[in-house]
Order: structure tokens, then C-alpha cells, then sequence
């Protein structure tokens, strides 16, 4: 019973680590993402054009540095803060963002500090739709990076 026991202890431990096993590429990369996005927060909803900055890291994960919005009237009112967005890939499709906060402040509009899962395709294409809370504001969007960032095991 005791070997049967540890066995399932040692292939629990396996994944686990398989979970962790993904990373940014490539690493110790400056890159930028743009992209349409949309905000809704308290009945207003933004179709933007976003652009983020960001880097990646030695070990493969990454940081959002920085963002803009532009497009329809009130897009460059919405602001990013909390930087930097941590980013690690979580599957070989997956990135989970951390720390995200977003808001209009002309409108008393403050969305997070919260988490935004996200998609990654082979071309380094990121789509997310997420709700941050505090706040209950909605995020949304598919921005391409570039150079490319993709995930690799």
C-alpha cells in the first residue's frame, strides 16, 4: 500500500512540474502587442485600438510595462496602471496575465488590480475576455505581438 502511495505522490509531483514547463519565446525580447480591445465598465463600453509594451525574461515569463488606447472619443482617457502585469505561460495555448488594472479616471472608472487569462496561437496572436474585479469591468480583445511571442515547452 505504502509503494502504491508513494507512486501516486511521484506522478503527482511529474505534473506538476509539466504544469510549469511552458514558456515565453523568445526570451530577453522587447516586444509591443496592438490590437482592437473593448472596456465596459459602469454602462460605457470603449472600442479601442490598444497597444502594450512588455519584455520577457532569461526564464520565460514576462512583463506588460506599459500601454496606450486610441480610436474612438474616450479611448485615450482609458489608462493602465499597477505596472508591471506579470505573464507566464500556463499551458502550451495559455498566458495568464497578474496584477492588471485598468480604469477611466475622468469617469471614476478603476477595474482591478485583477487577473486576465488569456490565448496564445503559434503566430503570437493573444486573445483574452475577462471580467476584472474590483470594478466588474469587462476586457477584451485580440492584439498581435510583435516580434511574435509565442509558447514553448
Amino acid at each position: 500500500m505504502k509503494s502504491i502511495v508513494a507512486i501516486a505522490a511521484i506522478a503527482a509531483l511529474g505534473l506538476a512540474g509539466q504544469a510549469s514547463a511552458f514558456s515565453l519565446s523568445p526570451k530577453n525580447t522587447n516586444f509591443t502587442a496592438s490590437g482592437p480591445t473593448s472596456l465596459t465598465a459602469n454602462g460605457i463600453t470603449l472600442a479601442c485600438t490598444s497597444t502594450f509594451t512588455g519584455k520577457t525574461n532569461k526564464k520565460g515569463t514576462g512583463k506588460i510595462t506599459g500601454f496606450s488606447a486610441v480610436g474612438q472619443p474616450g479611448c485615450t482617457s482609458v489608462v493602465g496602471s499597477n505596472f508591471p502585469w506579470n505573464a507566464k505561460a500556463t499551458s502550451a495555448t495559455n498566458i495568464k496575465f497578474t496584477n492588471v488594472q485598468v480604469g477611466i479616471p475622468s469617469f471614476g472608472i478603476n477595474c482591478g488590480p485583477g487577473t486576465v487569462n488569456s490565448t496564445d496561437n503559434a503566430s503570437g496572436q493573444v486573445t483574452f475576455n475577462a471580467t476584472l474585479n474590483p470594478g466588474n469591468c469587462q476586457v477584451s480583445g485580440t492584439v498581435q505581438s510583435s516580434p511574435a511571442i509565442t509558447i514553448v515547452p
